[in-house]
């Protein structure tokens, strides 16, 4: 896949990711960790394109959250897409992408993204939101797998 396809592929699974956070991610809870479906999809789509893509990436995701939360958008693009550049450039450091590392690529995408956002509009209470981004990263990295094996099929060179 290049070009357009990609870029149309990758607007594609955000807009999807959107829907998924409105409709489903409160009732798929488990223990009080609720996934963040849409940096679960930066993780993956980040990691399968250059550090300038996954920066975009990361923008439309924080866009499209900003929007749904219906919060100030600069917050969440903000952190979304430098979640989305780190998460990237972890393509130069020369691993093996496996079901594993984009797992743990995807909780790490998540805990930075939410960090971020912790820094950029503190929670009430930070404990309970560093509690549940713990959980929400583990939840994200178990949700990427899935979209990894399709990113890994569609994206990868003929």
């Amino acid at each position: 896949m290049k070009g357009l396809a990609r870029v149309a592929f990758c607007i594609g699974v955000l807009v999807v990711a959107s829907a998924m956070q409105i409709a489903v991610a409160a009732q798929i809870s488990i223990f009080g960790a609720t996934p963040d479906f849409i940096l679960a999809a930066i993780g993956p789509l980040s990691v399968s394109i250059s550090p300038r893509g996954g920066a975009a990436v990361g923008f439309l995701g924080g866009l499209l959250q900003g929007a749904l939360a219906g919060a100030d958008l600069t917050h969440y693009v903000i952190s979304r897409c430098l979640a989305g550049f780190f998460t990237s450039l972890t393509r130069g450091i020369g691993l093996e992408l496996s079901i594993a590392v984009i797992a743990v690529t995807t909780a790490a995408c998540t805990i930075v993204g939410q960090l971020l956002l912790m820094f950029l509009a503190p929670p009430p209470e930070i404990m309970r939101f560093v509690g549940a981004t713990i959980g929400t990263a583990i939840y994200n990295g178990v949700i990427a797998i899935p979209l990894y094996m399709l990113l890994r099929r569609l994206f990868r060179p003929k």
